[in-house]
């Protein structure tokens, strides 16, 4: 019960701390911090040829998630408009990627970068992997899931994929509605 007391305190002064620092960002009237989900947001999911030439090349069954192939990241396109939609908000806010890795797959946490550094190269250092999402300070995240911490994030979830942000056209419509 101790313990259990004294985590929850943890977890409530790490967050009263988050917004701490978001209202004084938000006074000195600092750029807003925007972290984009990779999976499902700037990568798209693999066509079923490339899954399945992966599956055959591996020897994996057809009972193992995408996400779980050795090197599948190394494969993946990005989503319509992404990259270009990722730049064009780095100009105006302080960007981020933030991704959770599948436990499952050792090589994606490598992959993932080098998804990244051949995509965003400038964004590579602007890369978080973590399977705790709200721990991470930021004003706004673009996630298409509320999974790995998406549902405890102190700042505003747009939830891509999802009504009102089917893609990234609206997403650059609610963020640089100057664009209109």
């Amino acid at each position: 019960m101790e313990t259990e007391l004294k985590r929850m305190m943890d977890e409530l002064e790490g967050k009263v701390r988050r917004l701490e620092i978001g209202v004084s960002r938000f006074v000195r009237g600092q750029e807003m911090t925007i972290l984009v989900d990779l999976d499902g947001v700037l990568v798209a999911p693999p066509t079923p040829e490339i899954e399945r030439g992966i599956r055959i090349a591996v020897g994996a069954s057809s009972d193992t998630h995408w996400s779980d192939l050795p090197n599948v990241f190394l494969y993946l396109k990005p989503m319509d408009g992404a990259i270009e939609s990722y730049r064009l908000l780095a100009t105006k806010y302080d960007m981020h990627i933030v991704s959770t890795a599948p436990w499952g797959n050792d090589s994606a946490w490598t992959d993932k970068l080098k998804w990244v550094k051949r995509h965003i190269p400038e964004a590579a250092k602007r890369l978080t992997l973590t399977h705790r999402k709200g721990d991470l300070i930021g004003d706004c995240i673009i996630d298409d899931r509320k999974k790995n911490g998406v549902e405890s994030f102190m700042g505003r979830h747009i939830h891509f994929g999802h009504e009102p942000f089917f893609g990234w056209k609206e997403v650059l419509e609610e963020l640089m509605p100057s664009r209109r």
